[in-house]
């Protein structure tokens, strides 16, 4: 039986090799919506794939918190399945 976290029937696009992950995370829109309680399930060089309640709607663009008040990095949504998120890190941009 499959881990209920692996990836089925989804082609692995990712460029590089992921690394399962069971890191406790918040994932913070910014502003007045309130931040979301989550966990990095897997996570590669270029993004991660993030847990969440099936009723939790992820805005498109968020970040990734820890800690508290620890920001792990800006993200934007790549692909949603029920109860869970890809996401790939944004770059930030040069002044």
């Amino acid at each position: 039986m499959a881990d209920h976290f692996e990836m089925t029937g989804r082609d692995d696009q990712r460029h590089t090799e992921r690394k399962p992950s069971r890191l406790k995370i918040w994932a913070d829109p910014g502003g007045v919506m309130p931040a979301s309680d989550c966990t990095v399930v897997d996570i590669s060089e270029g993004g991660a794939r993030i847990a969440h309640g099936a009723a939790t709607i992820l805005p498109d663009r968020f970040s990734l918190v820890h800690d508290g008040n620890t920001k792990m990095a800006d993200v934007e949504v790549v692909w949603r399945s029920d109860g869970f998120t890809g996401v790939k890190f944004i770059e930030a941009k040069k002044a």
